[in-house]
């Protein structure tokens, strides 16, 4: 929150958008996000038959995927890898 954060935020042309402490209802682009990540992981580890003890990895897996397949909602319909970089 400082002014230097807030300046680099504005050199790159990110708007910063704050919402209230303990109020997760005021981002539902980022709620549904991590609803759907949390059910693609769970639906993995059924498919394949692991244990429960492989969660943080098949997050990271989820995570992985999405951030490489194709998105509408991004110029072109690219990767959010491919927007970023």
């Amino acid at each position: 929150m400082s002014k230097k954060f807030s300046k680099i935020l504005e050199d790159s042309g990110i708007i910063r958008e704050q919402t209230a402490p303990y109020s997760q209802e005021q981002n539902r682009v980022a709620e549904r996000t991590n609803r759907t990540i949390v059910a693609q992981a769970k639906a993995t580890l059924f498919a394949a038959g692991l244990s429960d003890g492989l969660w943080g990895e098949t997050v990271h897996t989820t995570i992985y995927w999405k951030n490489r397949s194709p998105m509408s909602a991004l110029t072109k319909c690219v990767t959010p890898l491919e927007q970023f970089s």
